[in-house]
């Protein structure tokens, strides 16, 4: 029969913890006293949520590893520590609170005692030595019950810390991981346990601090939020944060397949080469808003999967979309012959991704490559951060905050303005990562002089990147927005229509209040939008340079001054949607004036609404 030996893991230290995204790896280090042949180490107390497949024992040197075993009792068999813990203080109070009543009692027959003797039990000569022993026993019975009273506070106050750490601890230890091991005669061994567990994971937060005061460094204090309720406390352990996942996927590099090619499959009258002559209307008519788009190889499907139909699509004249019909869907026609619609089942889903459709003339394949519309995003599978010194994260479910690291950032400020919607100037931050590494996305407090002032969520910046945040409404600038109009009618004909024009026109003033230059000022504007029909025709008359500029282009106005439509992002801004900004600077002291002229150019007669929606608010 192999030595047994039971221990419990909380009694260990912890050698390594290594957090991923959704769970840990931990490491305990044992070292023992074994007997000779074979030891069956019992090792108790360990988490409830260990992953089974996981546990392992290495460092063994000279000894020999037989067998290791993991094994959870089920809820209903484990015994609750604390719980008994608290049971066993339960009973030792009532044992105190019997004792004091046994001294109450004792106090109050003494007394009642005392107050009965007379002259007949004590002579008086004897009453002196009565009432030293009386005080004296009384005083002995007093000390006795203010000591239990004593001892049943630390207990009462035992049981509420039992039940607090009850209440905040998370997660049990009911899992028992059992070792064999072997030794030639009686020896000490040393050996490390590795298992992983689950309900554990951190998440990346950040705090930038930055000031706008000239030579004071902007920093980005990056921090680790750690959250466990594994059952054990991590106490000073030395801490590794990881980003790879570690979910239990099995991973599969995908196998090609060999494309093969064939002509394009016919549907309707006539067979694969023979149908009837493409006719002018299929030729030139205007493909369905939502219908698939043809590929590379002329079939609605591609290298990465297919669409509902195999389906060639005719060539669409330039303009032909403004007078003519949509065909119904499914229908068009190749250089082989038309096509009716296509019949559901009609060829089989391996078929149609085995095959890839090639039009002998041609007019299908384009003269270049198509751009992938999948594009593969960085995965930062290498990154880990090893935090100094030990931590100590509690089983408590509760985000701890842990310092990876202050990382010295590239920034840039910006003065933005949108005086047309509101009067105030507001700070923002350009920061860029210049680290050798990819930051995760997180949260970001935002510290300027010392004080929070705001908070943005980053979805992950790559090195070379930046993201923006705004740091609030700076009180020193101020603004001021003017808006005028009036409006002019031609003289009224016999043969020519009368037409009205509303001049309008914007005059921005900006002070700076600072006892230095802002040298980055962009201010937003907008201009009304022309009607569809250019019945109402809206034309631009200061800053003209505008006018003729290009997207992304910036036009001077004057000297420190320029212009250039709004950048488009998501399909919004930029000429098309009459949002430009000008570019400037101010002095320390000075101020900035903008004007802005157009004209709105109307039928007379013919009411027209300037409505500003963001104006009203």
């Amino acid at each position: 029969m192999p030595y047994t030996m039971n221990i419990s893991g909380t009694d260990f230290p912890i050698k390594s913890v290594k957090v991923f995204k959704s769970k840990a790896e931990v490491v305990r280090t044992f070292k023992l006293e074994l007997k000779s042949d074979q030891n069956k180490v019992e090792i108790l107390n360990l988490p409830s949520d260990v992953v089974r497949d996981s546990v392992r024992v290495s460092g063994l040197a000279n000894a020999r590893l037989y067998d290791v075993v993991c094994t959870i009792k089920t809820p209903r068999d484990a015994e609750d520590t604390i719980l008994e813990s608290i049971r066993l203080l339960q009973v030792k109070k009532v044992e105190l609170e019997g004792q004091k009543n046994v001294r109450q009692a004792e106090a109050d027959l003494l007394a009642s005692w005392a107050k009965g003797v007379t002259a007949e039990h004590v002579e008086y000569s004897g009453m002196p030595g009565f009432l030293r022993n009386f005080v004296s026993q009384g005083k002995d019975n007093l000390e006795a019950v203010s000591n239990i009273t004593e001892e049943i506070i630390a207990i009462d106050r035992q049981i509420q810390c039992l039940k607090d750490e009850k209440e905040l601890r998370k997660g049990s230890t009911n899992a028992k991981v059992v070792v064999v091991i072997g030794t030639q005669g009686e020896q000490s061994v040393s050996f490390d346990l590795a298992y992983a567990v689950t309900n554990a994971s951190w998440s990346p937060t950040y705090e930038l601090h930055a000031s706008m005061e000239g030579g004071q460094p902007t920093t980005l204090h990056y921090r680790a939020q750690v959250t466990q309720s594994t059952g054990e406390d991590w106490v000073d352990a030395p801490l590794t944060l990881s980003v790879i996942e570690t979910g239990g996927i099995s991973h599969k590099i995908p196998t090609l397949l060999p494309l093969k090619i064939r002509p394009a499959f016919k549907h309707g009258g006539g067979n694969l080469f023979s149908a009837p002559p493409i006719s002018h209307a299929a030729a030139f008519t205007m493909a369905q808003p939502n219908a698939p788009k043809a590929t590379l190889f002329g079939q609605m499907s591609n290298a990465f999967g297919h669409g509902p139909t195999p389906a060639s699509v005719a060539p669409q004249a330039p303009g032909s979309g403004l007078f003519s019909s949509a065909p119904q869907a499914h229908q068009g026609a190749n250089a082989f012959g038309g096509r009716g619609n296509v019949e559901a089942g009609s060829r089989s889903e391996a078929e149609l991704e085995e095959y890839v459709d090639i039009d002998p003339s041609g007019d299908d394949i384009p003269s270049e490559p198509s751009k992938p519309t999948t594009v593969a995003s960085e995965s930062p599978l290498s990154i880990s951060f090893a935090i100094e010194g030990q931590t100590t994260i509690p089983t408590d479910g509760l985000n701890h905050q842990v310092p990876i690291a202050i990382l010295p950032v590239g920034v840039e400020f910006s003065h933005i303005a949108v005086p047309r919607l509101r009067p105030a100037v507001y700070i923002q931050c350009r920061v860029t990562n210049t680290c050798e590494y990819r930051w995760l996305a997180g949260n970001v407090s935002v510290i300027l002089e010392g004080n929070h002032v705001s908070s943005v969520y980053i979805k992950g910046v790559s090195v070379g990147k930046s993201f923006d945040c705004t740091l609030g409404v700076d009180s020193a600038m101020k603004v001021s927005y003017e808006k005028k109009s009036a409006v002019s009618k031609t003289e009224e004909r016999s043969f020519a229509e009368q037409t009205s024009t509303a001049t309008y026109t914007s005059k921005v003033t900006i002070s700076n209040n600072h006892k230095y230059d802002v040298p980055r000022l962009l201010v937003r504007e907008c201009l009304p939008l022309s009607s569809p029909d250019q019945q109402v025709k809206v034309v631009l008359k200061s800053p003209a340079q505008l006018a003729d500029a290009k997207d992304k282009e910036e036009v001077k106005v004057r000297d420190g001054l320029k212009v250039m439509w709004s950048p488009v992002v998501d399909g919004k801004g930029g000429e098309k949607d009459g949002m430009f900004e000008w570019r400037s600077s101010v002095k320390a002291g000075g101020d900035i004036i903008l004007d802005a002229k157009w004209e709105v150019r109307t039928p007379n007669g013919k009411w027209v609404e300037y409505f500003d929606p963001q104006g009203a608010q």
